[in-house]
């Protein structure tokens, strides 16, 4: 009888634990610890291994003509973990062609789960300006991959 909840009370001292550091390290990150140049990669590298909530894959070898497309303006040239890092704050970000394909990251692009009808208005509209769009999109509290 006591076993159990011995493993019950250490399960839950390790949870308490690991949940208490992560919240240590980021006060710490938040507050300016280890030096600015740790800071930033650190703040890079964590947002980078986040998964984007939605992306385009376009069949292009031209990405100006996927920012027309898009009507964006005031385009900032950026490396891939710049550009990945800032479409948290409400960006876009365009990659350069891959392989004959030019990627589309960000919070810009509609949300199935708000307006079905209005996202495929706007993917029907981009196919038709550039050809093979592909649209993913994927929500971890609805649980819905589209």
């Amino acid at each position: 009888m006591l076993m159990p909840l011995g493993v019950v009370l250490g399960t839950g001292g390790f949870f308490f634990y690991v949940a208490r550091r992560r919240r240590q390290l980021a006060a710490g990150m938040a507050q300016g610890e280890g030096g600015e140049a740790e800071e930033g990669k650190f703040g890079a590298r964590s947002a980078l291994f986040e998964r984007p909530a939605r992306w385009l894959a376009i069949k292009c070898n031209n990405a100006g003509a996927v920012q027309s497309a898009l009507k964006l303006r005031h385009a900032v040239p950026c490396s891939w973990e710049e550009g990945l890092v800032e479409t948290s704050e409400g960006k876009l970000f365009v990659s350069g062609p891959i392989s004959g394909w030019v990627l589309v990251v960000g919070p810009g692009l509609p949300e199935p789960a708000e307006e079905v009808d209005g996202c495929y208005r706007f993917l029907r509209a981009l196919s038709r300006k550039l050809g093979n769009v592909q649209f993913f999109s994927f929500n971890r509290v609805l649980g819905y991959h589209a």
